[in-house]
């Protein structure tokens, strides 16, 4: 059960998720690690992640390959 909270220093309001703890033990351990030295989140490998949402590039490259400057993609 989520609660509200008011932050003293700034003035305002945040949801403090208590239950989120248990979450990351909510998904099956399927999936293998990534072998060391590949990073799922740099350019090049953007086939290691699920489709990008948007992105910000400086060139006219397609979704989902290299020639990003920022990328959103949906968390797991």
């Amino acid at each position: 059960m989520s609660e509200l909270r008011k932050d003293p220093i700034v003035g305002r309001w945040v949801i403090i998720a208590s239950d989120r703890g248990r979450r990351p033990n909510a998904f099956g351990a399927g999936r293998e690690p990534f072998p060391k030295g590949i990073c799922p989140l740099c350019p090049g490998n953007e086939h290691l992640t699920p489709p990008e949402i948007v992105a910000i590039r400086g060139d006219r490259s397609e979704p989902d390959t290299p020639g990003w400057h920022a990328r959103v993609i949906p968390n797991r």
